[in-house]
């Protein structure tokens, strides 16, 4: 085994976390005066038993806003992911630890429900000033009720509602997800739904409402709740996300179908019940690097561990212009940073070669440093660091300069992002280093055995030469 190996070993908690957007808007005029505005509806699918719950919200200004009240239950159905079958009673989130990161699970008839979401303050490495701030409920008693016949997954059903005014912005995680909701095909399973009704009306005692209304009337495009957290009975392997709108999924389905949900959902829905596996994200569409890890940053300590995948460029960083070399230099330096703080935080860190762009964007300069940044990334494998071959992936290709930074045909639908049939492109090799630094071992309650890796826990697939590298068609 490796000198290196222990770089490789992510670390397994019962913290299973539902993030799949983090595409973050803020809204300043979300109602027609101050009071109660209305009540949304956010459901979840786990693939294991849970027994407690808790809910995170962000701000990703200075402002605070309330949440009167949560309600959560379990459901022994999907049934139309919006009314909960098997009679379970609903339990009312509370907020006795103010927010913090408490592992303590509060039964106290007593304790206060309604949860004060905190201003954030500018990020103290990069003086961002929208790096969202994190506000938790306690974690709540509530048990799962059982496994859906078809999906086996246990679902979990919340409610809450919202008191906002014309004077304090509040931010929201953007996308409804309509697409992904109850479309066995796309979520193996991992079944979602978000709604709710902007009519001032309080439905956290489940009320029986309509599906069809809760998605045609919601508060916002989005979900208040920006993450859902279970303890389940099982380890969990937790896999994160970080970057920009490539990462976060944009011109897929649903805006979250990226490579994360379609790798960890497939492989998920074969160990439900076993061996939960989790995908969550902080990517951000649009987000410089200066934002987009900070944001990670502050996150990962309340998954508790896991895996981390991050990318090996943007256009979004800017130095005299987007992607050129000042830019690319801050974004390796951050990006190194990165897999410092994930490895310390108990994560395996995997990197992404640089994603392609349409060609208006990849002109001489940004193609230079994209191709200089690719050469760069695939060399962290020396070091111990796991490194999949994203550009190759869905890059085009030409007989005379190699890799142009596009996309092959067929693997976008803008030219900027890849499609789900261009995502779907890194599954394999995805999947392929989980299996090798050890995530996949469980199986069906058996840990398998699995074949020396390489020192850096993966294969070392090389380009043929520098040329195809570095794309110098002198050779």
């Amino acid at each position: 085994m490796s000198s290196l190996s222990f770089l490789n070993a992510p670390r397994r908690s019962r913290r299973y976390t539902w993030m799949p957007s983090f595409a973050i808007n803020n809204i300043a005029h979300p109602g027609s005066g101050a009071g109660l505005w209305g009540t949304q509806l956010h459901t979840v699918s786990c693939p294991d038993d849970f027994f407690a719950v808790r809910v995170g919200f962000i701000q990703m200004t200075p402002n605070t806003y309330i949440v009167p009240a949560v309600t959560a239950v379990g459901s022994s159905t999907r049934n139309d992911l919006v009314n909960p079958t098997g009679g379970a009673a609903p339990v009312r989130l509370t907020f006795l630890h103010a927010g913090a990161d408490s592992e303590d699970i509060v039964t106290a008839a007593d304790a206060p429900t309604t949860i004060v979401v905190m201003g954030n303050t500018p990020d103290q490495s990069t003086g961002e000033t929208f790096v969202p701030k994190w506000t938790w409920t306690d974690w709540c008693r509530c048990p799962s009720a059982g496994a859906d016949p078809v999906t086996g997954m246990r679902t979990l059903m919340i409610r809450h509602t919202v008191t906002l005014n014309d004077s304090s912005p509040v931010t929201f995680i953007n996308g409804t997800i309509r697409e992904w909701s109850g479309d066995l095909a796309i979520n193996h399973g991992y079944d979602a739904f978000v709604g709710g009704f902007n009519n001032g009306s309080d439905l956290t005692l489940f009320e029986r409402v309509s599906r069809q209304l809760a998605e045609t009337n919601t508060l916002v495009n989005g979900s208040f709740i920006a993450a859902v957290q279970l303890l389940t009975a099982n380890d969990v392997l937790q896999v994160h996300s970080a970057g920009d709108s490539h990462a976060s999924g944009a011109s897929t389905a649903a805006q979250i179908n990226s490579f994360l949900p379609q790798t960890i959902a497939s492989l998920g829905a074969r160990r439900t019940g076993v061996y939960p596996m989790g995908f969550s994200t902080t990517s951000i569409a649009g987000a410089e690097s200066r934002l987009f890890f900070p944001s990670c940053r502050t996150f990962l300590p309340y998954l508790n561990g896991g895996v981390l995948v991050l990318p090996g460029w943007t256009y979004n960083d800017v130095g005299n212009e987007p992607a050129d070399a000042p830019a690319c230099e801050l974004f390796f330096a951050r990006l190194t940073q990165m897999i410092d703080i994930a490895r310390r935080d108990g994560f395996v860190p995997i990197v992404m070669t640089p994603f392609p762009r349409d060609r208006d964007c990849m002109g001489p300069v940004q193609l230079a440093n994209w191709k200089s940044l690719y050469r760069r990334v695939l060399n962290m494998r020396k070091t111990g660091t796991i490194v999949v071959d994203a550009t190759t992936a869905m890059g085009n290709r030409t007989a005379l300069w190699g890799l142009d930074g596009c996309y092959a045909p067929g693997l976008s639908t803008d030219n900027k992002h890849p499609s789900d049939a261009g995502h779907a492109r890194i599954v394999a090799p995805l999947a392929a280093a989980l299996a090798h630094i050890g995530a996949l071992d469980m199986f069906d309650g058996q840990v398998q055995r699995r074949p020396e890796a390489e020192p850096n826990g993966m294969p070392e697939p090389q380009p043929e030469n520098d040329d195809e590298a570095t794309g110098d068609p002198s050779g």
